[in-house]
């Protein structure tokens, strides 16, 4: 992907604000139309609907492109496996509730072990206080203290960059809840879900104090994420595009080690509900209500920025629209992933005009679990999930030409 890792275009000019404006997601498209366009010449075999025969395969956002490069270049695939790939995260539909929601969900079924006092329920709560508290002088300095944030929260900006740092983090731990040790975006413990909630339960029953107690459990559920290698020193929600704009970003390195710089450009431009937080690592819905000031927000970082927060929707459809008008894709989407939110339809079979676009819902999965290499911990629900995918893209690579 263009802008990412080694890909840089312009080299180290590559994030200057006059060369991102050739990051986007139909220029990305058109990268990967290119490349398959060219296979049969590369491998020198021939074109015909049976030979050099292509499936797409991604995950996140990597998820979200294979399922649009079926709506724009059809012709170029037999398919693709969009796994937990948020393609129907819109204004106007109520995600961020159901972000929230759904993130919770993961506390509660998975970070509880026959305790009365639930993890969902005190995180919830904990978040809850943060815009609580943030509307006297005493209670910001308890939120700047508990929370350690790198600079002292003062206004109720800060404290909604707060509270969305939090959510970010607590989001992403519950997304990447895996049964085993990952190090996919940061070095994560086995189920890191049920291992926080244990550590913050350590904080309720230590302080006295309701608030203090609330916010060092969030505090400490937070850190499993974003401070995993306990080299972190504060929290630093400066950075996130929620709230009042403060400054101006400045160019990232060259890798994929630090894409804060590149993907909220993407999200600027074209994603609006899907900005990255919590030190470049997580990701959150903001509400609809809170679009017009990170639009703002974002002309402040990325000068002569265009934001077309429609583009998406005009170009590709809702999720119900893709299941309706589009052909040979999988959506999956694992429980334990709040942006299955945004995922499409789960009749979306149903909608199909063909029935060749499915929906599958996997039980006691992580974000794309599908698409990582099988483990005994995986739920039942998984290991019957890829058999299934399978099953249909065996069904794609072997249909007649005249049905493509």
């Amino acid at each position: 992907h263009r802008y990412y890792g080694d890909s840089l275009p312009f080299g180290e000019d590559s994030f200057t604000d006059t060369n991102l404006v050739y990051l986007t997601v139909e220029q990305a498209l058109a990268d990967m139309a290119r490349f398959l366009y060219a296979i049969p010449t590369i491998l020198q075999c021939s074109s015909g609907c049976n030979s050099c025969q292509s499936v797409l395969f991604g995950g996140s956002y990597g998820g979200m492109l294979a399922a649009w490069f079926r709506v724009k270049y059809p012709h170029l695939s037999k398919g693709a496996l969009a796994a937990s790939a948020p393609v129907d995260t819109y204004l106007g539909e109520n995600r961020a509730e159901m972000f929230r929601n759904a993130t919770f969900h993961v506390y509660k079924r998975y970070g509880d072990s026959g305790h009365n006092i639930s993890c969902d329920g005190f995180l919830s709560e904990g978040l809850k206080s943060i815009l609580h508290l943030s509307k006297s002088e005493q209670g910001r300095k308890l939120i700047s203290t508990h929370l350690k944030t790198c600079n002292n929260v003062k206004d109720s900006s800060d404290a909604e960059k707060t509270e969305f740092y939090v959510l970010g983090a607590l989001a992403t731990l519950a997304m990447l809840d895996y049964p085993y040790p990952t190090t996919f975006v940061a070095p994560l413990p086995a189920n890191p879900v049920k291992y926080a909630c244990e550590q913050a339960r350590k904080e309720l029953y230590s302080e006295n104090d309701v608030d203090i107690a609330l916010l060092k459990a969030l505090n400490t559920a937070i850190n499993v994420f974003v401070n995993s290698t306990k080299s972190l020193k504060c929290h630093n929600i400066s950075l996130e595009i929620v709230g009042s704009p403060q400054h101006k970003l400045q160019s990232s390195s060259k890798g994929l080690g630090d894409i804060t710089r590149v993907w909220n450009y993407q999200a600027c431009t074209q994603m609006i509900l899907e900005p990255l937080t919590s030190e470049g690592l997580g990701f959150a819905i903001e509400r609809d209500d809170q679009v017009a000031e990170v639009v703002k927000n974002c002309r402040s970082r990325y000068p002569g920025l265009v934001a077309d927060v429609d583009w998406l929707k005009e170009s590709f459809g809702n999720g119900c629209q893709m299941a309706r008008n589009t052909r040979n894709i999988i959506f999956s989407d694992g429980e334990k992933d709040p942006w299955r939110v945004g995922g499409v339809p789960s009749n979306a079979k149903q909608i199909s005009r063909d029935g060749s676009v499915v929906h599958i819902y996997i039980e006691g999965a992580a974000h794309h679990q599908d698409l990582r290499s099988a483990n005994a911990l995986d739920s039942k629900s998984l290991a019957r999930a890829r058999m299934l995918e399978i099953a249909e893209i065996k069904k794609w690579l072997t249909e007649d030409c005249e049905n493509i």
